[in-house]
């Protein structure tokens, strides 16, 4: 009889000590950018500027033109490029206004979590695309790309992926593998045409 009496409270104890296990907790939430305006910048070799915008439509108040604006055409060649982002519901002078400074900050949460991608979409072909600019770990971010434009007419896609996995076999092959978040998934409509 003894022998039940102290099984039963052991049987008890261990009950409360499995209960209480730290398992249980939710997974950490990892905050994504707010970005509400995106600006592709294409400088041809006489350094003429092309640029190409999206505006969130929810964010777009006053005289920001919401969705896509800026060129829909630009002549075949060589081109250097560049992304900016931002954020319009913080004022200009807010430190935060520009994502594009927290995706090129180094570090964890920073420059080795962030891959952009290009490709062209229907009849739109890019040829010799190149990253121009890496992460402290030397890989590729996207922020700074070339491309030889050749006649024809489709989108420009861009894409933004948070915690893409950089070191995979074909990345960044301009074919995202789906690990990862996207956070800018955009299609500007383009036109490259003969000189």
């Amino acid at each position: 009889m003894k022998k039940q009496i102290l099984l039963f409270p052991m049987l008890i104890l261990s009950l409360v000590f499995t209960g209480c296990s730290d398992d249980d907790d939710p997974a950490p939430v990892v905050e994504l950018e707010v970005i509400t305006t995106v600006v592709v910048t294409l400088t041809d070799t006489n350094n003429v500027e092309y640029e190409m915008r999206w505006e969130d439509p929810d964010y777009a108040v006053g005289n920001i033109t919401a969705g896509y604006s800026g060129v829909t055409s630009i002549p075949e060649g060589f081109y250097s490029g560049e992304v900016q982002l931002y954020n319009n519901t913080l004022p200009i002078d807010d430190e935060e206004y520009v994502i594009t400074n927290e995706i090129l900050e180094p570090g964890e949460g920073g420059d080795i979590d962030h891959l952009f991608f290009y490709s062209g979409l229907g009849g739109l072909v890019l040829n010799s695309l190149a990253y121009e600019d890496s992460d402290v770990n030397g890989d590729p971010i996207g922020q700074q790309f070339s491309l030889v434009g050749v006649a024809g007419t489709g989108e420009l896609s861009v894409m933004l992926v948070h915690e893409p996995e950089k070191d995979a076999d074909g990345m960044p092959d301009d074919q995202w593998n789906g690990v990862g978040e996207d956070e800018v998934n955009l299609q500007f409509p383009l036109t490259i045409s003969t000189q």
